[in-house]
């Protein structure tokens, strides 16, 4: 199951995300234990969004993470917020994450070698 764009306006704080996200963890999660779903994963465009994401738990079971992948941002235009905010947090507790826009919709592939024909070699 995949929350789609988990927005700023979804936080509680700059910390934690708001009461009904937290319910829908809890549902979530049950649904899960059920046989349900077999992971809960989320995505978003902010990796301060992306940090709380990652370090999000349920309040039934402080100790079970909310989320088991993330989908984040990730392009030489998010670098420095993505490896100082949302990555750190994922990587020490262990949750994968899927990186999408990583050429920025092919903006920064334009005039690179690999796609300008004058430097193509016949």
């Amino acid at each position: 199951f995949v929350l789609e764009y988990v927005c700023p306006y979804e936080l509680e704080s700059e910390e934690q995300l708001d009461p009904e996200m937290l319910q829908a963890m809890e549902h979530l999660h049950e649904l899960k234990q059920k046989g349900k779903i077999r992971y809960v994963m989320a995505s978003t465009h902010s990796h301060q969004v992306g940090s709380v994401l990652a370090s999000t738990t349920l309040p039934s079971d402080p100790e079970t993470l909310a989320f088991d992948a993330l989908m984040l941002r990730y392009s030489m235009s998010h670098k420095v917020a993505a490896e100082s905010l949302s990555f750190p947090i994922a990587l020490k507790n262990n949750i994968p994450v899927l990186a999408f826009t990583t050429t920025r919709w092919n903006r920064l592939q334009i005039d690179s070698p690999s796609t300008n024909e004058e430097s193509i070699r016949p």
